[in-house]
């Protein structure tokens, strides 16, 4: 069993009520949204199905082919905290080759391996970050889904505070064998890896299904969220630096959105918290620093009357990606990374609404973006006619009228390919730009092109 949870702050200036959490969460048409008010609002959409045939992850770099359908599903939390997570269980398949879709979807939440299973194996590939693209990654479901709460027109795109998203990912081992007589589940491992993404592993005894598993581990990252964001409203305030009346104002958001979000395990048993806290002490250094913020805003309104007016949060970098529809996939998970970093992402597929006169939206977009995407492949190189050509003529335009040294178009290669020798200019050609690679190292590159949006002014 494998899943990953991405949690973040809802993009709203004030927590949504009820009736707004339903609409978000109503991602399933003829499908109800679960809602609990005690002791807190909770949320939780219906779950999706989405079909996965892939390579399946391993530390030894065997390969494994799987074929089946993750679980996602969406959750917010106070009306303030929004998760999206993803999972799934790996089962041997009954037979050693593909079988129709039919078979697949009568197992929903299942990927079958068309081969011998080695579970370590298995679970040790699932937890490393960064698996080449053509092997299954919960991930991108998370944050697909995520993704799409966030973009509805019914939130005002103000977040209260700044705070990151965090990735966990956990893995549970289970054999009725191997833990007959054992805890029914317990952790084996908690820990932060690369990039900040926190892996959780897990060991399940018989009976325990991937839903309380799912649960339980959705509630850990809940909270693990809810300290790093503290810990970051803390390392951002100033303090010893500036004047207490400005490390107030900048404490108070703390105190009116995190605190009273912390309830570990309200909605489901204290095991899996109780054993990663006697380890990590996250409840410890949670009330240290709830104790510390509330020690710097006693007696705090006199003081803000006479700190300066908080500077307005920064304008988002808009980007717009071009691609070729063989590439959704890849392009899904990069625009996943440039959300995650605080940028806002056109694509076609989810912009793109009924009735518009589409040509005009896209140069529409593509004029008043900050920057171009132009993600070049081998089934781009292929295709004989493409809509994305028609979009690099206008990118191309839209180039040659901005300044000759700011950075605006940025070519992505996602495979074997070359940028294309396309004129842009006196003795230019496309092929002049510095491209990124994402097919050599996923994480330098991603590392690069936020770099790149991020540092333009």
């Amino acid at each position: 069993m494998v899943g990953e949870i991405h949690t973040g702050l809802l993009q709203n200036s004030i927590a949504v009520e009820r009736e707004l959490s339903t609409q978000l969460l109503g991602l399933v048409r003829g499908e109800g949204v679960r809602l609990s008010e005690r002791p807190i609002l909770y949320a939780v959409s219906p779950e999706r199905l989405l079909g996965v045939d892939c390579l399946l992850p391993t530390d030894s770099g065997r390969r494994l082919r799987g074929v089946g359908t993750v679980v996602s599903r969406a959750l917010i939390t106070g009306g303030q905290v929004l998760q999206g997570s993803s999972f799934v269980t790996v089962n041997r398949g009954q037979m050693m080759q593909r079988q129709s879709w039919p078979h697949y979807l009568a197992r929903p939440g299942v990927v079958e391996a068309l081969g011998r299973v080695r579970w370590p194996e298995l679970a040790a590939g699932f937890l490393v970050d960064g698996n080449p693209l053509d092997q299954l990654d919960v991930g991108t479901a998370s944050a697909a889904i995520m993704d799409e709460v966030q973009r509805s027109p019914a939130l005002d795109r103000q977040a209260s505070i700044r705070s990151a998203r965090t990735r966990l990912r956990w893995v549970a081992e289970y054999s009725d064998d191997h833990y007959a007589g054992v805890e029914q589940w317990g952790p084996k491992q908690f820990g932060i890896g690369r990039n900040g993404m926190r892996t959780l592993q897990l060991q399940a005894g018989p009976g325990v299904t991937v839903a309380q598993l799912a649960a339980r581990c959705e509630d850990l990252a809940l909270h693990e969220w809810l300290l790093t964001s503290l810990l970051a409203v803390i390392e951002r305030s100033g303090i010893g630096q500036l004047d207490r009346g400005e490390v107030a104002r900048r404490l108070m958001p703390a105190l009116e959105h995190l605190v009273h979000l912390w309830m570990p395990a309200a909605r489901v048993d204290t095991e899996l918290w109780d054993a990663i806290d006697r380890v990590s002490g996250l409840g410890r250094q949670w009330q240290v620093s709830v104790d510390r913020v509330r020690a710097l805003t006693v007696d705090v309104r006199p003081l803000l009357e006479r700190a300066p007016r908080p500077e307005p949060p920064p304008k988002r970098k808009r980007v717009f990606i071009s691609y070729v529809r063989e590439d959704s996939e890849v392009v899904d998970r990069i625009a996943a990374e440039l959300r995650r970093e605080g940028i806002d992402v056109w694509l076609d597929r989810t912009h793109l609404l009924p009735g518009d006169r589409w040509a005009q939206v896209i140069q529409e977009a593509i004029s008043d973006g900050d920057f171009f995407i132009a993600c070049f492949s081998a089934a781009f190189a292929s295709r004989k006619q493409t809509y994305m050509a028609e979009e690099l003529l206008i990118a191309i335009d839209q180039l040659r009228k901005r300044p000759y040294s700011r950075r605006w178009f940025l070519p992505v290669l996602l495979g074997d390919c070359e940028v294309p020798k396309i004129p842009i200019g006196p003795g230019d050609t496309l092929r002049s730009l510095h491209a990124v690679d994402f097919s050599l190292d996923w994480h330098q590159a991603k590392d690069q092109l936020v770099r790149a949006v991020e540092t333009s002014d």
